[in-house]
């Protein structure tokens, strides 16, 4: 197994909250470029320090039935 450590992996996912409910498209916007740095890395497990993070990418994994643990 090889760590990859994202671009940017110091960056809030944008779940933070209720922020990802008063702010929902600035949530999002934040959530798609950590997907996309996700996906870009080629990894197919994803370790976080954060559960609001670990469960705003489960909840799109699950929906996009995608490979990650």
């Amino acid at each position: 197994m090889e760590q990859v450590v994202l671009p940017c992996a110091e960056e809030c996912c944008g779940f933070g909250g209720l922020f990802s409910v008063r702010m929902s498209e600035i949530s999002g916007a934040m959530l798609d470029k950590k997907l996309s740095h996700i996906e870009e890395s080629g990894a197919n497990v994803l370790i976080a320090g954060d559960v609001g993070c670990i469960i705003q990418c489960k909840v799109v994994f699950d929906e996009e039935e995608a490979i990650y643990k």
